[in-house]
């Protein structure tokens, strides 16, 4: 077996499958807030998490972030450091990377810096504010992700064991046409 055949082979095999995908979340019913759940099988490099909010006429200070959790324990979040009063529209995005100093932009556009986050199947990223009020509404959840889907193991198993079975049975080494 070529070495173009034995890497096509166990490239076959590789145990992850990567591909940036937005990963949308149903809108909420006023008053409620977005949760995004890990699929089964999968594992997400979560990029960036965007989502809109129309506050209503209530006059109150809203502040808007998000947890991580395992469905039992909160384990990371964020919170975006600029208050959203009554009245308003703005589109928030926290971005892997971009920084530590929230940056509104034309009272429009909200963007912050979110920790990097590895989250396996399961886990729930879910949306947080404080003050909100019955009628604000929530639209537009986004999660912007690498998704990593797994194979089984038994079909990793499967691929790489005949790969190298291949590489070995066709070896020149091991078969005795090197000396």
């Amino acid at each position: 077996m070529s070495d173009d055949k034995l890497q096509a082979a166990l490239a076959h095999g590789r145990p992850f499958d990567r591909t940036l995908q937005v990963l949308p979340v149903a809108d909420p019913a006023a008053g409620a807030l977005p949760t995004f759940t890990v699929p089964g099988g999968m594992v997400v490099h979560v990029r960036s998490v965007s989502f809109k909010v129309v506050t209503s006429a209530a006059v109150a200070n809203r502040v808007f972030g998000f947890t991580v959790d395992d469905q039992s324990s909160v384990l990371s979040g964020s919170v975006a450091n600029v208050v959203q009063t009554a009245g308003l529209t703005r589109q928030y995005v926290f971005a892997d990377d971009f920084g530590a100093t929230p940056t509104n932009v034309a009272g429009t556009l909200v963007v912050t810096s979110n920790p990097s986050l590895v989250l396996p199947a399961g886990y729930r990223l879910t949306l947080v504010a404080s003050a909100l009020d019955a009628a604000d509404q929530v639209s537009n959840f986004r999660v912007w992700a690498e998704v990593i889907a797994s194979t089984p193991l038994g079909e990793q198993q499967l691929y790489a064991a005949g790969a190298l079975a291949e590489a070995v049975e066709t070896s020149p080494f091991l078969s005795g046409e090197l000396s």
